[in-house]
């Protein structure tokens, strides 16, 4: 298994640059066909704000791909049970991709509630808004 960095998955998504885009996809091909593609936590979140904020995928396209990206035979992603868990907070809820992957990974260590000043993520399960009240 080798892994790939997050330039190489926004060229194989978006297919914006056509030198680039050709080499991601045929290394991605030869990848998942010999010995399988790991992919970083760090690297589906970058992923996700890439496609966010520079080509203005919405959230459900976001979920979308990079659902189907996980479930492609040989695609191996780091903890993929907290990204499965963050990508379905991140289409039902307004926080940032990676809030979602902060969370679960405390939930991961039972390290829960996750304490934040964001008030988007604080809306979610298992956060907890910090205030003078809540101190």
């Amino acid at each position: 298994m080798q892994a790939v960095d997050t330039n190489v998955v926004v060229r194989l998504l978006v297919e914006d640059d056509p030198i680039q885009s050709q080499q991601a996809i045929a290394l991605w091909q030869k990848l998942l066909v010999r010995e399988g593609v790991y992919l970083s936590k760090i690297v589906i979140v970058e992923t996700i704000w890439v496609l966010q904020r520079s080509y203005q995928f919405n959230r459900s396209q976001i979920v979308e791909v990079i659902n189907l990206m996980m479930h492609t035979k040989g695609v191996n992603v780091e903890d993929a049970d907290q990204i499965k868990a963050a990508l379905k907070q991140f289409a039902i809820e307004k926080a940032d991709f990676s809030d979602f992957v902060i969370v679960e990974s405390a939930r991961s260590t039972r390290a829960l509630p996750l304490h934040t000043f964001d008030k988007k993520l604080s809306d979610s399960p298992d956060t907890q808004l910090v205030s003078m009240e809540s101190l």
